[in-house]
């Protein structure tokens, strides 16, 4: 009986494993996938939904987020850890005067943003109101994109 021996160069061959490799580093490295939790993003983001976070490393000299950007949190923010990761939209950026819900005014230093939950009625999830200022070490990067359900997909505004 004779044995079938494939022909093909390496790169025809082992292309398949090759894209799935870059795949998973691009995943990996790059973006990576986070379920919303709760309501407190409502309308924007629904609770059970897929959203698409990039990675983005803040600094100092690589930049900050936007305002009204919505961007992820560290799960551990404020010294507290929390079942998920924290979204919230930014509101105020460093440098910025914020009043407190106790009267007080606060102005944030240079590596501070202030980030607020959409729906303001449900505290599923803490925001700056709960945790105050969220260093920019902190943020993980920013929600770009929902993927699922597949009814939603689309950019986050």
């Amino acid at each position: 009986m004779a044995q079938y021996q494939d022909d093909r160069h390496w790169r025809v061959k082992y292309r398949p494993y090759m894209l799935a490799v870059v795949v998973a580093l691009v995943t990996t490295m790059l973006v990576a996938p986070e379920k919303v939790e709760g309501g407190s993003m409502e309308p924007t983001l629904s609770e059970g939904q897929i959203v698409v976070m990039t990675k983005t490393s803040y600094s100092q000299k690589r930049g900050s987020p936007a305002l009204n950007q919505v961007v992820i949190m560290k799960n551990n923010v404020g010294g507290e850890l929390y079942t998920d990761n924290i979204i919230g939209r930014v509101s105020a950026l460093p440098g910025e005067k914020v009043t407190m819900e106790d009267g007080t005014t606060i102005t944030l230093k240079a590596d501070e943003f202030y980030l607020l939950c959409d729906n303001e009625a449900d505290s599923s999830m803490p925001d700056s109101r709960a945790l105050g200022p969220v260093l920019l070490k902190d943020i993980r990067g920013d929600a770009k994109w929902v993927v699922w359900p597949l009814k939603d997909i689309g950019g986050i505004k």
